[in-house]
Order: C-alpha cells, then sequence, then structure tokens
C-alpha cells in the first residue's frame, strides 16, 4: 500500500490542507474550490477558520470523479451518479457512454474530413465568406442528395452532380477550377468589371466548359428546372445575391453572343 506522506494528522487520518490536497492530485485549487461550491466534492471538514481540509476518503472520491470526467461524463451526470450511488447500473451508463463518445468521434471524423478535403480543394487564399460556403456544402453534402432524390427519381443525374462517376482527383481538379473561377467573378464584381467586357466573358467560358465536365448541357437544363423548397434551400450552399445576378447576367451576355454566332 502506497504510503502518501505529507499533511497533519488527526488521530490516525491524514488531514490535507487544499494546497496539498491540490499538489498531491495534480488538480488545480481552482478546480477544488469548484468543485466544493457546486457540491461535487466537499472537503471533509473545514478548520475554525473556515478553511478547506481534506482526508484519505476524499482522495477516492475525487479517484472516481476524475475516471468518471475522464470517460466524457458531464459533472451533473457524474454529481447525479455519486449521490445516488448508482454502482448497479455503471456497466450499463458505461455501455451508453461508449455509444455517445463514439457517435462524436465519428462527428469529429467527419469534421476532420471536412476540412482536409477543402484544404485539397483550396490551393489559393480566398476570402472567408467564401470559404465557408465550401464548408457549408460539403458538410450537408448527404442532406443535398436526399432532397434531391425526393424532387426526381434520376439517380444518374444526381450521381453526376456530385461527381460520382469522376476520380477521386478528377473531383477535386473540377472543384478547384470551379472555385477559382467562383473568386475571379467575385473580385470582377467587387471591381465593377462589366459583365460584357471580354475578362467576365472568359470566366463564363471556362464556367461553361467547367460544368459540361460535371454534367451534359441537356442534364444541366433538367436539374436547373428542379425546384427547392424554400425551407430545404438552407442545405445548398449560399452564394451573395449580388453576385449571383452579376454572374446570371454574364451568362446571359454570353448565351446571345453564342446564338448569334450560331445565326
Amino acid at each position: 500500500m502506497v504510503n502518501i506522506k505529507g499533511g497533519d494528522r488527526m488521530g490516525d487520518e491524514r488531514v490535507y490542507t487544499i494546497k496539498e490536497f491540490a499538489t498531491l492530485t495534480g488538480v488545480t485549487v481552482r478546480t477544488l474550490q469548484f468543485y466544493d461550491r457546486k457540491g461535487l466534492l466537499k472537503p471533509s471538514q473545514y478548520n475554525e477558520k473556515g478553511h478547506r481540509r481534506y482526508e484519505s476518503k476524499d482522495l477516492y472520491k475525487l479517484q472516481k470523479i476524475l475516471t468518471l470526467k475522464y470517460l466524457g461524463f458531464s459533472l451533473e451526470d457524474i454529481s447525479t451518479f455519486l449521490s445516488e450511488h448508482m454502482d448497479s447500473s455503471l456497466q450499463n451508463t458505461l455501455r451508453v457512454q461508449k455509444q455517445l463518445l463514439l457517435q462524436k468521434r465519428a462527428e469529429i471524423d467527419y469534421v476532420i474530413n471536412t476540412i482536409t478535403r477543402v484544404e485539397e480543394i483550396t490551393q489559393e487564399d480566398i476570402d472567408s465568406d467564401l470559404l465557408l460556403s465550401i464548408i457549408h456544402s460539403v458538410q450537408h453534402e448527404q442532406a443535398q442528395k436526399e432532397i434531391l432524390a425526393k424532387h426526381t427519381s434520376d439517380t444518374h443525374l444526381i450521381n453526376q452532380l456530385f461527381m460520382e462517376d469522376k476520380t477521386e482527383d478528377e473531383k477535386k481538379e473540377i472543384e478547384r477550377q470551379l472555385i477559382k473561377i467562383l473568386k475571379s467573378f467575385k473580385d470582377s464584381y467587387a471591381k465593377g468589371v462589366s459583365t460584357n467586357s471580354r475578362e467576365v466573358q472568359k470566366l463564363v467560358e471556362q464556367l461553361v466548359t467547367c460544368l459540361n465536365r460535371v454534367m451534359p448541357l441537356e442534364e444541366q437544363e433538367v436539374l436547373a428546372n428542379i425546384s427547392i423548397e424554400e425551407d430545404m434551400k438552407f442545405q445548398f450552399p449560399y452564394i451573395d445575391s449580388d453576385i449571383e445576378v452579376y454572374i446570371q447576367e454574364a451568362i446571359k451576355v454570353y448565351s446571345a453572343k453564342v446564338a448569334d454566332t450560331h445565326e
């Protein structure tokens, strides 16, 4: 049995000041004070000056608190467990906690994968609004697929939109190109460049080429005619309305020029 040195003696019982108890356990004085106020770990006694004094049994209780905290239990759950002496249900509680932790781990892994994917497709500096829109889109990709599936039975169309038919490298290349084009549109809008300018029309041409790599024009038109309910639009990436109008106007100019060429 480990012989713990330090502290005063009261009979055969060692008594520790809060500072000694903190040093002994590796818990800060402030944390012990907090646990006391919350009723989670009250010291065995207070001296005549009101100073906290801890005994060996408090060490055992603190061990349980820290172990449960390590397992991911909230302080409220720990308090309930200790006050109700739920020894018999601890194993069941641990099973539930394990499932919660597995779920949390899956959520953390998903966030890490989202950040990794965004890092891979954003190889140059972009503004925070665009970056957050990209993250939002990646985060809600599965929800987007489910919403579209309710509006069309054409799974091939949905798979093409999300580039399921492309290799991972092809998908990343197209996504990088789309982000670069969108960033250039935003820059042109900010500079007040006309939608009829050669610079902006070149961007439209690049956008059309990029979208045609994702799916044929006929299927783009089918997709454009799908109407998403207002309360479901939140799941899809948001583009500033002014930028959206700017791009639409540039596309109209481009389409008119293409039509004139074919006449």
